[in-house]
């Protein structure tokens, strides 16, 4: 049973029983996480429920076959959490596949991951076996389209109001990721004490940003392939304290815009449907949007939108130097 947005899991969750397997299959990593506390907070409520999580990169085949044939001491239900589980071995995905064919009565299995192939034995099986979230993932002008909708939804979640002008400044700053525009929220919450609404001041004053000029600067190097005009820049910034995400998301951006331009004229579309979409870009600016994203290419842009979220990914769960990624980063952003 597949769902494709929160509101029907949830409709799904008040009208029925829990069921032995659910899968919450989300790109997002925001979305990922909200799918997985929806969940939690309907199956803990049932009657004498215990909970064990398990992380999919760390698990041994001993582990998971443990866990599945475990009969809870204590509770009538365990409730198994495996976040990741795109990331678990294929020895332990296999186990998965046979036991979604005849779960273990004592256990309620909830997994999260942000990748799987849909024409798998692993999806299949838990697609007729339990419930799954499956939310598509979202050209990055549709994020773009939907983020202050969004915002607003999470301030209001948080107990406040917030101007449509910090809305977009909050987008400006922080792009489309919802799980950093989140992040920021709660600073600003905590920021505007009793106040009930958050301002642009208050959003210029707590969030970090690249200097708009110069990111610009970085993203035309860039996409003119010029690696020691970009090196320099993108040094430059760093050296002024600058945040890896800050600059990464900066870089993301300009990369989602131009893959935008290229869509758009791939399609047939023309320059003024390009600037109806981008109503900043006008004469000389248009063109030399145009001109850069079509000399840059459409696959290329793709390619080095995937190295972008590598890169963060990468800064957010390695030890490497920030400016030693970006450098590497750069380098074959330039030779793509």
């Amino acid at each position: 049973m597949k769902y494709t947005n929160h509101q029907a899991l949830e409709k799904h969750l008040k009208e029925s029983s829990p069921e032995s397997i659910y899968l919450v299959l989300v790109k997002d990593e925001y979305d990922r996480k909200k799918g997985v506390k929806t969940l939690l907070s309907y199956l803990e409520k049932g009657p004498s429920i215990e909970k064990k999580i398990l992380q999919g990169d760390q698990l041994s085949i001993e582990d998971i076959g443990y866990s599945l044939n475990a009969i809870p001491m204590f509770s009538q239900k365990l409730l198994l959490v495996i976040h990741d589980a795109d990331k678990q071995s294929k020895s332990v995905t296999k186990i998965l596949e046979e036991y979604f064919l005849d779960p273990n009565p004592a256990i309620i299995l909830v997994m999260d991951a942000a990748s799987v192939t849909r024409s798998t034995r692993f999806y299949k099986n838990a697609d007729k076996a339990g419930v799954v979230l499956d939310i598509p993932e979202e050209k990055p002008w549709e994020k773009e389209r939907s983020i202050s909708g969004r915002i607003q939804a999470m301030v209001k979640e948080e107990g406040k109001q917030i101007q449509p002008q910090a809305c977009q400044e909050l987008v400006k700053h922080l792009g489309t990721d919802q799980a950093l525009v989140f992040q920021e929220i709660e600073k600003l919450v905590c920021y505007i004490g009793e106040r009930p609404e958050i301002t642009a001041l208050d959003v210029s004053a707590l969030c970090s940003s690249v200097n708009v000029q110069t990111g610009w600067q970085l993203g035309d190097a860039i996409f003119q392939k010029n690696a020691g005009e970009s090196l320099r820049i993108a040094r430059s910034i760093i050296e002024d304290g600058v945040p890896i995400f800050s600059l990464l998301r900066q870089i993301r951006s300009q990369f989602q815009s131009k893959l935008h331009i290229c869509s758009i004229l791939a399609t047939g579309g023309s320059h003024a449907d390009v600037q109806q979409k981008f109503p900043y870009m006008k004469g000389r600016i248009l063109q030399n949007n145009v001109q850069l994203a079509q000399q840059y290419g459409l696959q290329r842009l793709q390619k080095g939108i995937i190295l972008i979220d590598e890169t963060e990914i990468k800064g957010k769960n390695s030890t490497l130097d920030h400016a030693f990624l970006v450098e590497h980063l750069i380098a074959k952003l330039t030779i793509l």
